[in-house]
């Protein structure tokens, strides 16, 4: 990459091209950055494109269905952000859209079936760094936000994951300035705009991941257990026919801070993460039918939090993250051929 930038987005166009908006020049900086760049696949480099109207880092990104990416909220010089822009591939450039009701930064975004995006907890409102249980829902249409159902219970660093059914599963996460790493679960439902609870998980978890398989299940895996950290390597499955959890095959290596992909195959990679010591630089691969963890390689670098991006051709861009723990980012990228 041409900037290395910690707390950015990473956004898979249409085009295949990747986008990296924002972030900051180190995990512990408050000053964040406007700039973007773009990744193309066919020729293997980085190029620059616009940058955004307003600078900011631990924003969220999504595509929507007409090509466009938004991005919302974020943080700079210790204020919470609450403007939204949409970046258009076609022309490299950014235009303001409607503003979030309240800043937050560290926040999940889910497209919905119904056409609308989901953002729901982080941190902000109140003021820097207060965590939210509170929704909004976008509307492409009018490009406005406006209030939905707040979830059960306050969360950062918790999981989003659209269902087949329609609904939403956040899982896990913990409540800014305490020890509360949660197991609960809850489920948005976008006809009724309510969340309900629902099974709790086996372990409580932060910085885990959850990816939802063909089966219809959602594992989760990996992730801390406590503030103080302690990595986990365990896995489970929820179910949403039966909303319950039951513990699946384990990783062969705990941390909490990887990132996952789902490949072509079905099969689940996971990448990277921290493990108390040391950036990993483990890859492992999770098969659905014979709920095991195989080693996959290694990378050429530990990474914590990096993008990992499934490309057209079926290969993995794996890019960025954290190397250490002072904070500071990498700009090196690879590639996993599965």
């Amino acid at each position: 990459m041409n900037t290395g930038r910690a707390g950015h987005t990473a956004t898979q166009l249409q085009n295949g091209k990747i986008l990296i908006a924002g972030g900051a020049a180190n995990d512990n900086s408050s000053v964040s950055f406007s700039t973007a760049e773009l990744y193309d696949p066919a020729t293997n480099t980085w190029s620059a494109t616009g940058s955004m109207a307003t600078a900011r880092a631990w924003h969220t990104a999504i595509l929507l269905s007409n090509g466009k990416v938004l991005v919302a909220g974020g943080i700079d010089n210790d204020n919470d952000i609450s403007s939204c822009e949409l970046y258009d591939p076609a022309a490299g450039t950014w235009s303001a859209t409607g503003a979030l009701n309240t800043g937050r930064q560290g926040s999940n975004m889910v497209l919905l079936s119904n056409g609308k995006i989901l953002i729901a907890g982080g941190h902000g409102g109140a003021g820097p760094n207060y965590t939210l249980s509170s929704a909004e829902l976008y509307n492409t249409g009018t490009g406005t936000w406006t209030a939905t159902g707040s979830m059960t219970a306050v969360r950062r660093n918790h999981t989003l994951t659209l269902l087949h059914n329609g609904k939403v599963l956040v899982t896990g996460g913990t409540v800014k300035y305490t020890t509360t790493v949660y197991n609960s679960a809850e489920l948005y439902d976008p006809t009724t705009e309510l969340w309900t609870a629902t099974g709790s998980m086996t372990s409580p978890r932060t910085m885990h991941t959850a990816t939802l398989l063909s089966n219809n299940k959602v594992l989760v895996a990996s992730g801390s257990s406590a503030t103080s950290f302690n990595p986990l390597a365990s896995a489970e499955l929820y179910d949403p026919a039966t909303e319950i959890w039951t513990a699946t095959g384990s990783m062969n290596t705990a941390g909490a801070g990887g990132s996952v992909v789902q490949l072509t195959s079905g099969n689940v990679l996971t990448v990277g993460g921290w493990n108390g010591t040391s950036a990993l630089t483990d890859a492992e691969l999770y098969n659905p039918t014979t709920a095991a963890w195989t080693n996959a390689g290694s990378m050429t670098t530990g990474r914590i939090n990096p993008d990992v991006i499934l490309l057209s051709n079926g290969n993995v861009l794996i890019m960025s993250g954290i190397y250490n723990m002072n904070g500071d980012p990498l700009t090196s990228a690879e590639l996993y051929n599965p």
